[in-house]
């Protein structure tokens, strides 16, 4: 019987070739090109989707900078941020910074810069977010009315009064009278404005918070508008080497909601 149109009889079939009478694959068989799996032609991997880093820039008043902006640098670096560091002692120095301050995502205006001639007014409508630690330039950056008249105060102490509202931006900090640096040390706190939210203050002066925040558009000072987020911390130069792990959660948490990240 013919094996059908266009197959010679003395052409063996494909199953004859490839099975041998046991029902066994011959193992000189041609492949199946039906059971074959297809394979692609060589191309590159895809390239991963990797977004630059958040870019931070620490603005001090010393150069080299002091151990707390060395460990403030340090941190940032660790949490991700690529940190650029410049002082801002003169004004030409503080131009320079206002400058940089326009390409990254998050400045953080220290302790050590305890300048009051104005210099930071420079950074006040910046978009990025900002954090400050001088409680000496609050009031030029909009963040409260004033530094006299018990606007501002320090206290030598190991603990802070943390509300319920640092769970906002830090949801593992405890609330409640909390050790927050391992030894005594300077902290700041000051009166801020009605739109803050307050999340930690003074033990033993509420009026003077040491952790609070404004969000992005929120009413400052002297008729202006929050640029972008803005945070008011606690911890003096010579307090951030005393930081314990809550210490060093606020701060992160700090630095991490005003950059938001």
């Amino acid at each position: 019987m013919p094996d059908g149109p266009g197959v010679s009889p003395d052409q063996p079939r494909q199953a004859d070739v490839a099975v041998a009478p046991d029902g066994r694959l011959r193992p000189d068989a041609p492949p199946d090109q039906a059971s074959t799996p297809d394979v692609a032609p060589d191309m590159p991997p895809p390239t991963p989707d990797v977004s630059p880093p958040p870019r931070a820039l620490l603005v001090v008043g010393d150069d080299p900078p002091v151990q707390g902006d060395i460990l403030f640098r340090n941190r940032l670096t660790t949490l991700g941020f690529q940190v650029r560091v410049l002082p801002a002692r003169t004004m030409a120095e503080a131009v320079t910074a206002r400058a940089a301050a326009a390409m990254t995502d998050l400045v953080v205006i220290t302790s050590s810069l305890v300048s009051s001639s104005g210099f930071a007014t420079l950074f006040r409508d910046l978009p990025a977010g900002l954090v400050c630690t001088e409680q000496n330039v609050l009031d030029d950056l909009g963040l409260i009315e004033q530094q006299g008249n018990n606007g501002t105060n320090e206290v030598d102490a190991t603990q802070l009064v943390i509300y319920d509202a640092v769970r906002q931006i830090a949801p593992s900090v405890p609330s409640g009278t909390v050790t927050v640096v391992s030894t005594t040390s300077r902290l700041s706190g000051a009166r801020p404005l009605v739109g803050a939210v307050t999340m930690a203050s003074l033990v033993g002066s509420n009026i003077h918070s040491a952790l609070f925040t404004y969000e992005q558009g929120a009413s400052l000072a002297q008729g202006t508008t929050a640029a972008g987020r803005r945070v008011a911390l606690f911890p003096r130069d010579t307090a951030v080497a005393a930081l314990n792990d809550i210490g060093w959660a606020m701060v992160d948490a700090a630095f991490r909601w005003a950059a938001r990240r």
